[in-house]
């Protein structure tokens, strides 16, 4: 049997895709915007100008040559700069809509505010070097400060004392402290968390029964050494709030770092589990995809989304 050539036509579109989007998040909205411009007016060329852009790519069409091979590269070279201009545009705006509003504000002039907002991470726990501390991450939906009161959509990183253990996953809280400014894009603030938080709402049952299941995989692995203690949530469902530091740096120095993040093929084993007992209790037909969708749900809400 004759082997299959492999087929890279997609590979500079992925590849675009990716790299653009690396960039517009570390770029000012503006320049990123502008880039999306700059990218749509090329692949917009290159499809509306087949000849001359086949002329340029390969210029043996002229003596006769088959065109059909620089056409194709014509092509691939007008989707990847199409959907790298959204990609560019996607994270112009995403960066933009973080960056701007009163919490950046408030974070750039240092201010004492109180604010309100959903958990939209677990809680992790870190040993500080006087004492320990807690990170966790807001999607604040009303800041309170500077004698203004404003509703907004900001994601803040919160950094308080133990007490934020006790809040969970999707918990509506208060929280107060004073904002600073976040160095990465996809934070409006760092909020240092003067107070416990006060909870104001609990997170919803499927939330809740998640975290219990999390929990539950914590427990299971209690009895074991601290190391492979952390290790076996971690490779499950990508919670590494327990992870040793000397552990990390471990598989950061032998470059393992990716079995620690939740991935197509765990997600594959989780299915494929649920298939095979799905068929020997009798579902068939419509009922397996059924169940399918179903555990792919679930497992996307077990490793967060």
């Amino acid at each position: 049997m004759t082997p299959q050539p492999l087929d890279l036509r997609l590979a500079p579109a992925a590849l675009a895709t990716w790299g653009a989007a690396a960039l517009g998040l570390g770029w000012p909205p503006g320049r990123a915007l502008a880039a999306a411009v700059v990218m749509l007016a090329l692949s917009a060329a290159l499809l509306w100008l087949p000849s001359r852009a086949t002329d340029l790519a390969d210029p043996s069409r002229s003596s006769g040559a088959d065109p059909s091979g620089s056409s194709g590269l014509v092509r691939s070279a007008a989707a990847a700069a199409l959907v790298a201009a959204a990609a560019l545009a996607i994270a112009g705006l995403r960066a933009g809509a973080v960056q701007s509003g009163p919490v950046p504000d408030l974070a750039r002039e240092r201010a004492y505010v109180e604010l309100a907002g959903v958990v939209t991470t677990d809680p992790i726990r870190r040993e500080g070097q006087f004492a320990p501390y807690v990170i966790a991450r807001l999607n604040v939906k009303t800041v309170a400060g500077r004698g203004a009161t404003t509703q907004v959509r900001s994601p803040v990183l919160v950094i308080g004392n133990e007490s934020w253990l006790d809040v969970q996953f999707g918990d509506s809280v208060a929280a107060a402290g004073r904002l600073q400014a976040a160095s990465g894009p996809d934070l409006a603030g760092v909020l240092m968390a003067t107070r416990a938080p006060e909870v104001v709402g609990r997170a919803g049952w499927v939330y809740r029964g998640i975290s219990t299941v999390r929990a539950g995989l914590v427990e299971a692995a209690s009895g074991l050494p601290a190391a492979q203690r952390a290790l076996v949530p971690a490779l499950v469902d990508g919670d590494d709030s327990l992870m040793p530091p000397d552990v990390v740096t471990d598989f950061q120095t032998t470059g393992l770092t990716h079995l620690l993040a939740v991935s197509g093929s765990n997600l594959t084993l989780v299915l494929a589990f649920a298939l095979f007992v799905g068929r020997w209790c009798g579902i068939r037909a419509h009922g397996l995809t059924w169940l399918g969708l179903g555990t792919v749900v679930f497992f996307v809400l077990l490793a967060r989304p």
